[in-house]
């Protein structure tokens, strides 16, 4: 008994310095981790494409959806309705955070992902309806999804409308919706496609 206890903690004697010897070569031969995607440039994640664009928004929701949801949306009359339906696919997998499509929402002026998405159903909207002319300006590098704003008789910067945020500073607001033809001869098509407000501060 005396001779295989002290067998035994020979062996154990011999396993823990080879442990400790190998100790500093597992990372060696440890699999190495894939580096984390990208998102500004992937394009896709999980699997699932990232349009770069409004018109690659369309020509992708034209392949995955299916023609009752096209006919079901053709006659959609608010995009706000769909906030959980198409809006939320568009959220869960195009609208990441730092991916390509969100990024290049941001430079447009999108406030935020519901903004976005609500943004992108409303024009595919149209496109089922054949109106592509919005979403085709929109792909332009001077457009905008803000509205043209005047404080003044000036034309400012959509972030200019925070320092009006209190009623008690604002005389008259007047917001037109687009496609009016005086606002367009001046203002051009942003106010076509995004409409005009004009404040007067007290």
């Amino acid at each position: 008994m005396l001779i295989e206890t002290a067998i035994n903690s020979k062996t154990m004697k011999k396993l823990l310095w080879l442990t400790l010897f190998a100790l500093p070569f597992l990372s060696l031969v440890r699999p190495q981790q894939p580096p984390a995607t990208d998102l500004s440039t992937a394009d896709s994640v999980n699997g699932v494409y990232i349009p770069r664009n409004f018109g690659e928004c369309m020509s992708q929701l034209d392949d995955i959806l299916p023609d009752s949801s096209k006919l079901q949306l053709k006659s959609t009359v608010n995009a706000l309705s769909q906030h959980f339906g198409l809006g939320l696919f568009i959220r869960n997998n195009w609208l990441k955070p730092n991916s390509r499509l969100y990024l290049y929402l941001k430079e447009k002026g999108g406030m935020e992902p519901d903004g976005m998405s609500r943004q992108i159903v409303e024009l595919y909207i149209e496109h089922l309806n054949s109106r592509d002319q919005r979403q085709q300006w929109l792909d332009t590098p001077e457009s905008t999804l803000f509205p043209v704003i005047l404080v003044n008789g000036e034309k400012v910067g959509y972030e200019f409308l925070h320092d009006f945020a209190n009623p008690d500073n604002i005389e008259t607001l007047d917001i037109t919706k687009g496609a009016d033809s005086v606002s367009t001869s001046k203002y051009g098509m942003q106010a076509y496609y995004n409409g005009v407000i004009i404040v007067t501060t007290k």
